[in-house]
C-alpha cells in the first residue's frame, strides 16, 4: 500500500484514526440510521463503488471484517484520491483523504466535514 507519498505505516495511522472516531474499534458498531456499519461505518454505496471501479466482490457483510475494511477504504480513498489529483494537481493529504471518507467523493469541497478533519487530526496528533 503506497499512494499519494504515503506508505503503509501512514495508511495504518490514518485509518487507526477514522476506526477510533467512527467506531472506536467496534466492529460490531451500527451507525447513520443502521445504513453505515462495521468499525469504519462503512456504507453500501462504497462497497458498490469499490466493486464498480475494481471489479470486485465484497460483499455487504464484509464490513463486519476490520481487514476488508481497510482494504475497501484504501482501494475506496486511493480512486477518490486519484480524482481529487486530477482535478486540483495537488497530492491528496490526510485531510483530503479523511474529508473524502466522510462526504463521499468530493468531501474534501464539503464545509460539513471540517468537523470531522478537526477530530481525525486531533486523534492522529494523539497517536503520534
Amino acid at each position: 500500500m503506497s499512494a499519494f507519498g504515503l506508505d503503509l505505516h501512514a495508511w495504518l495511522w490514518l485509518f487507526s484514526a477514522i476506526i477510533s472516531v467512527e467506531s472506536n474499534g467496534d466492529s460490531s458498531a451500527v451507525g447513520d440510521g443502521g445504513k453505515a456499519v462495521g468499525c469504519m461505518q462503512i456504507h453500501p454505496c462504497v462497497i458498490e463503488d469499490v466493486n464498480r471501479i475494481y471489479n470486485k466482490d465484497y460483499r455487504l457483510s464484509d464490513r463486519y471484517d476490520p481487514d476488508e475494511c481497510m482494504d475497501i477504504a484504501y482501494l475506496y480513498l486511493y480512486h477518490y484520491g486519484k480524482h481529487y489529483y486530477r482535478t486540483t494537481g495537488e497530492a491528496p493529504t490526510f485531510e483530503t483523504l479523511a474529508r473524502i471518507w466522510n462526504g463521499g467523493p468530493n468531501g474534501w469541497k464539503k464545509a460539513s466535514t471540517n468537523k470531522y478533519w478537526i477530530k481525525i487530526k486531533k486523534t492522529l496528533n494523539d497517536n503520534a
